[in-house]
C-alpha cells in the first residue's frame, strides 16, 4: 500500500503477510510511533523491525516450511535491494506506516516513520528509489513521504495532539497481546464510511448490520510454533451476536474446504431489511413480498452454517439452519422456490436424494436442492451437499478439525467459528481470482505460500460493546 514509497521500505511493510513473532517493541505498554502520529490519524500499523529477537527467529523457522521460503525476505526489497545489507540496517527497532486523514486513506498518501540504525544506510535505501521519496528528522524519528507538502500536512497535524493519547486508540489496543510482530488501529468512522462507500449506501458513517457504529478496530498478528496468530477487536455500539454451543460441526461431512458458522442470523437479516437502501430497493414490493421476507428471516434464529465442499462437478455451496418447525420452515422454502420459479418458469419437482425427500429447483444450468429433515433446513447445488448430511465421517471428528480447535484454543461457546482447509479451498480462491474486475489467475508464488498453509480457524467472542475474533493459520 505504501507502493509510492521505497521499496524496501514497502517490503517491510508487507511482512505481516506473511510473517509473525514473538517478544517485540510493539506490543501493548509502549507508546512507540503512536507517539509521534498526529491524534486525528484514521490509520496506524506498527511492525516490529529489530530482527534480531525470539519473534524473528521464529519467524525463520515457519518460512523455512514454506516452498522457496528462505528467499522471501531476500526478494522482498525488490531489484538492486539486498534485505540484509541494504534493510536491516536501515530501520529503526520499530517501523511505522500511517495516514493523516479519510481523505489520504482513500487516496492511499501514507507516511512512513522510524528510527534508523544507521543514517547513511538508510539514506542509500532512500536513493534506491525510483519515486523520489522525501524525509525529515522530526522529534528523533524519520519521516517519509511521497512529497513535501504531505510531510507540511503532518507538521501541522501533530499540533492536535498525539494518537498515543486518544482514548479510542487505547482502547483499541489495550487488549491486544503483550508482543505482536505487528499491530493495526483503524479509527471506526473511517471503516463506517469505507464500507459505506464500497456497498453503494452512501457516504456516512452510519451503522453497520451486526454491528451498529463502528468506534475503533484493533488487531495484531504474532506466531506460534506451528503457524500464525491473529488478533482482531472491533468495538460496535449495536452488536447482534448471540453466543452458542456450536452443534453442527458434528453434522456436517469431515471433507469440507469452508465452514463458516453463526447463531442468531435473523437479527442481522432483521436489520438489514429495514435499511434505507434496502427499503429503497424492494420499493413498492415490499407489500407484496414484505411477509415472506419476514417468514424467511425467522428462519434464521437458530444455528446456522454455510459450507464449501469440492466435488467432481465443481464445488458444492450448502447452507444449513437448525430449525424447531420443520413443516413450516418447509413450507416457506416452497413459497420462495415457487416465487423464484415464476420468474424462471420453472416449478420444483419432487426428488429423493439418499432416502431424503427433497425438491429440486433449475434455473439455467445451475440446480438448486432443498431439504428439512433430522431439524435441519438444507439448500444446495448438489445432491451430495443433503447426502453429506446423513453419512460418511463428521467434521468434529477429524484429525485436522481437532488440531485446529487445540491451536486456537476454542472455547465450548463462541460467537461464530470460520474453519478452512486452506490446500483444498484454492480451487475456489483460483475461480474467484479469475472472476474478479481484472480476471487473473493466481501467481504461482502465492500458490505455493497457501499450499504450504494447512487449516485456518478464527472464533468470536463478546464482551460487552467489543466483538473479539482470535484465529490462528497452520504451517504444514
Amino acid at each position: 500500500m505504501v507502493r509510492r514509497l521505497a521499496p524496501a521500505l514497502l517490503a517491510v511493510l508487507a511482512l505481516p503477510l506473511v510473517a509473525c513473532g514473538g517478544a517485540n517493541p510493539v506490543g501493548k505498554g509502549r507508546e512507540g510511533g503512536a507517539a509521534i502520529v498526529p491524534k486525528s490519524a484514521p490509520l496506524l500499523v506498527r511492525i516490529d523491525t529489530t530482527f534480531g529477537s525470539q519473534q524473528w527467529q521464529a519467524v525463520s523457522a515457519l518460512l523455512a516450511k514454506v516452498p522457496d521460503g528462505d528467499k522471501i525476505l531476500s526478494e522482498l526489497g525488490g531489484p538492486d535491494v539486498d534485505f540484509e545489507h541494504d534493510v536491516k540496517p536501515a530501520l529503526g527497532p520499530e517501523t511505522d506506516v500511517f495516514a493523516l486523514d479519510g481523505g489520504d486513506l482513500g487516496d492511499r498518501v501514507f507516511l512512513v516513520a522510524t528510527q534508523p540504525r544507521d543514517q547513511a544506510k538508510f539514506e542509500a535505501l532512500l536513493a534506491k528509489s525510483k519515486n523520489n521519496p522525501v524525509s525529515e528528522e522530526i522529534a528523533g524519528w524519520q519521516v517519509v513521504s511521497q512529497d513535501r507538502a504531505t510531510i507540511d500536512r503532518y507538521k501541522v497535524a501533530r499540533k492536535g495532539g498525539a494518537l498515543a493519547d486518544s482514548d479510542r486508540y487505547k482502547a483499541a489496543v489495550e487488549s491486544l497481546p503483550q508482543a505482536a510482530l505487528a499491530t493495526l488501529y483503524v479509527d471506526g468512522p473511517t471503516v463506517s464510511r469505507a464500507i459505506s462507500m464500497r456497498t453503494k449506501t452512501g457516504t456516512g458513517a452510519g451503522p453497520v448490520p451486526g454491528l451498529g457504529r463502528i468506534g475503533w478496530l484493533g488487531g495484531a498478528v504474532s506466531a506460534q510454533e506451528k503457524g500464525f496468530d491473529l488478533d482482531l477487536r472491533i468495538q460496535g455500539d449495536e452488536l447482534e451476536v448471540t453466543p452458542f454451543k456450536a452443534e453442527l460441526p458434528a453434522q456436517v461431512p469431515a471433507d469440507i474446504s469452508l465452514f463458516l458458522d453463526v447463531k442468531g442470523l435473523d437479527a442481522t437479516l432483521e436489520e438489514l431489511k429495514r435499511s434505507p437502501a434496502l427499503q429503497k430497493q424492494l420499493g413498492p414490493a415490499e407489500k407484496a413480498v414484505g411477509g415472506l421476507i419476514d417468514e424467511v428471516i425467522g428462519l434464521f434464529k437458530g444455528e446456522t452454517a454455510f459450507t464449501v465442499r469440492n466435488g467432481a462437478a465443481g464445488p458444492e455451496y450448502t447452507l444449513v439452519t437448525l430449525v424447531d418447525d420443520e413443516a413450516a420452515a418447509s413450507a416457506t422454502l416452497d413459497k420462495v422456490a415457487t416465487l423464484v420459479g415464476a420468474f424462471a418458469q420453472k416449478a420444483p419437482e419432487d426428488v429423493q436424494v439418499a432416502g431424503v425427500p427433497a425438491k429440486k429447483l433449475t434455473l439455467g444450468k445451475t440446480s438448486i436442492y432443498y431439504a428439512v429433515f433430522d431439524g435441519k433446513l438444507v439448500v444446495t447445488n448438489a445432491e451430495a451437499g443433503i447426502s453429506g448430511l446423513s453419512q460418511g465421517p463428521r467434521l468434529a471428528d477429524s484429525r485436522a478439525w481437532q488440531d485446529a480447535a487445540s491451536a486456537v484454543g476454542l472455547p465450548d461457546e463462541t460467537a461464530g467459528i470460520a474453519y478452512a482447509d486452506v490446500p483444498e479451498l484454492l480451487p475456489l480462491i483460483e475461480k474467484l481470482a479469475q472472476s474478479g474486475k481484472n480476471g487473473e489467475r493466481l501467481s504461482p508464488e502465492l500458490e505455493e505460500y497457501l499450499q504450504a498453509l494447512s487449516t485456518a480457524i478464527f472464533y468470536g467472542s463478546v464482551d460487552g460493546d467489543v466483538l473479539s475474533v482470535k484465529g490462528f493459520a497452520s504451517v504444514r
